[in-house]
């Protein structure tokens, strides 16, 4: 304890008079003035770089619909004019059911002799060329008739498997509307990049889908090659949000369906069902709007609540918290003795029976001490053995009793021990509370703060929106690529190198000569909607940065006005005016400080994204040890980050009361949490304790209070859907002021403390606190090598 001691930095001693006048320093002067100009060169910077994004980005990049290709309907993009087709459908997916079927066709027994051993090594499946026949034909008659769709055979999928499954049977392509005509024809003909294709040109006379003439979309209408216009049987499209059409089945379909009928009248009832919640929800709405008077009393009555609770920790927090710390004890000790019975019992006797039994044998046994004790139980081998057959169960559970009676004496011996600072803990929560009470206005800082982060979040999204959606046109490859390339899926694919991703597609109407021979070049790279670049990571720096400052400004006034009412005589503290003089010394005079203190957060903040950032880059490489590293490194600095915000925290409220700058700040609080670590970890479990009963407190009787307070104002409607946004109400107010109150706590610990280490003394200090600060002097117990105060 010696060398403990000799580590810690030494107490400040009192200079001077210590009959002075106490409390914060009067006069402020301006800290960290470079701090301010680097905040305001950082501001314009931003605001720079927001010009340019206002030139070249695009929010409609964002939220509009892209076709197969990666083009954004409705607009121009360097790509494609898609202007006049502001509408996304869904086209067949040739690839997945034309290409399959005219290779499944190739290497049917009928044609497969006269493949060549390279043909042949791109088949993956043999069949029967009458198996095709037959889905062509089914096809062919589709076309009148839709509901022979339902009939296909073999793999090709029916319109009720392409519902299941639209992502792989269907191709999105923009359109001018979701009712399409069919004008166009499509005769199938092989994507010029397949291995298979100089075969299938080859034998295609005496292939049945050779001679299929399929409906496709008028060029008019959809503006690409017939091979992606091609609506598949049996599905329509009604419009949906967003301009996006939407698949459904015919409903010449409906009839004809047998074993799908379940699944459509589920999907029929799913829907049903969705319009009636919708339907509730709407009336819910309605509801609200025209209970705006009740609204307004509940939130009246939520804040009185919470002046309420305010009160009620001051005069009744002390036999509360002592209560719970027995109860604690109590319940450690009844598990203990219950586990411990629990692998004493006999199979044929009862638990309660059993427990009383051993209680009494157990009091005879105390009473007769001069005698050999009997044994405590009967033997259960004469009672059909142990309730716990099992003898290594048995001991565990005696072994997990006899942990818990360890828990309880450590439990009792830290109470014990510590039950000078718990009362620190529980007097300090006394006097946040009671200056709460006093300035419930208070509850309106973090109001205006979370209006000035709303409003401020808003236009930074649609700045840092335009900065995103302007996608060079170079981020992915220009040159088309064959499909080993595209596709690659070892992390080397050119259209997904970094993080967000392109994706890879093929085009079949755009095919370039591979100049290396070989097949045709139809895969192309698609950019992805957005990019993460340097002006979006200076963007998102400014973001945390000024979020940080907000909230430093906000807990540097609270604990301005916290430290002047500490400090203020009894008799004037309910009228001494506190948050001018701590609004203007934190805004004018402590701005560079407070700059300073968020801007070392928001490095830190920006390092823990950057590596979450990291993470999905190298995930999108497939390289698992990176990706490994880089979310160990966030969690790392997750964890930091929690300390400086506590750290933080307290240096504000030193600048506060002190007037200095973040760095002195900083390490006298730093100090001050060193000496006094015990006491500000009691104050944080207790804080918490309460934090979570205010929570329960506040929205619960706000919940049950609005209940009745809204069937009083409106009897004939539903209270449901109100009652859950009063309960929200009452946990955001409950939140409002629990904020002020840990902040108060805080600051009010620190004041203590001042007082003591400069002995300061006089009509100032709280009720709360008297009696500790006239019994003793912590700080000279400590020096005597006591271990408990």
């Amino acid at each position: 304890s010696s060398l403990a001691a000799k580590m810690l930095p030494s107490k400040p001693q009192p200079q001077g008079d210590a009959r002075e006048k106490p409390g914060p320093v009067q006069r402020h002067s301006c800290t960290d003035l470079p701090c301010v100009l680097l905040f305001f060169g950082h501001v314009g910077v931003f605001w720079y770089l927001a010009v340019q994004g206002l030139q070249q980005g695009d929010l409609q990049r964002l939220y509009l619909p892209r076709d197969f290709r990666g083009a954004f309907c409705g607009v121009s993009t360097g790509q494609a004019d898609m202007t006049s087709y502001p509408k996304l459908a869904f086209a067949m997916n040739a690839g997945e059911v034309l290409d399959k079927l005219a290779l499944q066709a190739l290497c049917s027994d009928a044609t497969r002799s006269q493949l060549t051993d390279a043909e042949q090594a791109a088949c993956t499946t043999s069949g029967s060329l009458n198996e095709v026949n037959d889905v062509v034909s089914k096809l062919e008659q589709s076309m009148t008739d839709p509901a022979a769709a339902l009939q296909m055979a073999g793999s090709f999928p029916t319109p009720t498997s392409v519902m299941a499954d639209a992502s792989k049977y269907l191709t999105p392509v923009c359109t001018s509307a979701c009712s399409l005509s069919t004008s166009r024809k499509y005769s199938y003909s092989p994507p010029p990049d397949a291995p298979w294709a100089s075969a299938y040109e080859r034998l295609s006379s005496s292939l049945p889908l050779q001679q299929l003439q399929m409906n496709a979309w008028d060029e008019a209408s959809c503006p690409y090659s017939a091979r992606y216009c091609v609506p598949f049987p049996g599905l329509n499209f009604q419009p949906g949000p967003d301009d996006i059409c939407l698949p459904e089945l015919e409903s010449s379909l409906v009839s004809s369906l047998t074993s799908g009928i379940s699944k459509q009248l589920d999907s029929l009832a799913q829907s049903k069902l969705a319009s009636s919640v919708l339907a509730d929800v709407n009336n819910a709405v309605g509801s609200i709007l025209t209970s705006l008077d009740a609204l307004g009393v509940v939130a009246f009555v939520a804040l009185l609540l919470g002046v309420v609770y305010m009160v009620l920790v001051r005069f009744f927090a002390k036999p509360v918290v002592w209560l719970s710390l027995l109860l604690i004890f109590l319940l450690l000790l009844a598990a203990g003795a219950l586990a411990i019975s629990k692998s004493l019992q006999c199979a044929e006797v009862g638990f309660l029976d059993f427990t009383e039994q051993a209680a009494l044998t157990a009091v005879q046994n105390v009473q007769n001490v001069t005698e050999k004790p009997s044994d405590l139980l009967v033997n259960c081998q004469d009672l059909g053995g142990y309730a716990i057959s099992n003898p290594d169960l048995r001991n565990a559970v005696r072994i997990v009793g006899y942990c818990f009676l360890g828990f309880a004496a450590l439990w009792l011996l830290l109470v014990i021990c510590l039950r000078n600072r718990i009362r620190l803990a529980i007097a300090v929560n006394q006097v946040a509370a009671e200056f709460t009470a006093m300035h419930p206005y208070v509850i309106l800082l973090p109001l205006i703060q979370m209006i000035l982060s709303l409003a401020y979040l808003a236009g930074w999204s649609i700045i840092a929106g335009l900065m995103i959606t302007d996608v060079p046109s170079n981020f992915v490859p220009a040159q088309a690529m064959s499909k080993s390339q595209a596709i690659a899926n070892n992390g080397t694919s050119p259209c997904a190198t970094t993080w967000p991703a392109g994706f890879p597609y093929e085009d079949v109407s755009d095919c370039t000569e591979n100049t290396t021979g070989g097949q045709p070049l139809c895969w192309h790279c698609a950019a992805p909607r957005f990019v993460l670049n340097e002006r979006f990571a200076f963007a998102f720096f400014s973001l945390l940065w000024h979020n940080a400052l907000l909230a430093a400004m906000g807990q540097c006034i609270i604990a301005g006005a916290v430290a002047t009412w500490f400090f203020t005589e009894k008799r004037r503290k309910a009228l001494q005016p506190v948050f001018c003089r701590a609004t203007f010394n934190a805004v004018i005079k402590h701005f560079g400080s407070l700059a300073f203190g968020s801007l070392i957060l928001a490095v830190v903040q920006f390092l823990k994204w950057l590596m979450r950032f990291l993470s999905e880059q190298a995930k999108v490489r497939k390289n698992r040890v990176l990706q490994t590293i880089f979310k160990i490194l966030a969690c790392c600095l997750w964890c930091f980050e929690k300390c400086l915000k506590f750290l933080n925290k307290n240096a504000y409220i030193q600048v506060a009361i002190k007037g200095t700058n973040f760095c002195t700040s900083a390490q006298n609080a730093f100090f001050l949490i060193l000496r006094n670590a015990i006491r500000f970890g009691a104050l944080a479990m207790l804080g918490s304790f309460l934090y979570f009963i205010g929570i329960l407190v506040i929205s619960g009787a706000t919940g049950l209070g609005g209940h009745y307070i809204f069937q009083a104002f409106h009897p004939q409607m539903s209270p449901i859907v109100p009652t859950i946004l009063y309960v929200i109400l009452g946990y955001l107010v409950g939140r409002l002021f629990l904020t002020v109150f840990g902040l108060a706590c805080d600051t009010s610990l620190q004041c203590f403390i001042m007082a003591e280490e400069s002995r300061m003394r006089g009509d100032f200090v709280p009720s709360a606190l008297q009696s500790l600060m006239e019994k003793q002097d912590l700080g000279s117990e400590e020096k005597n090598g006591k271990c408990c105060c």
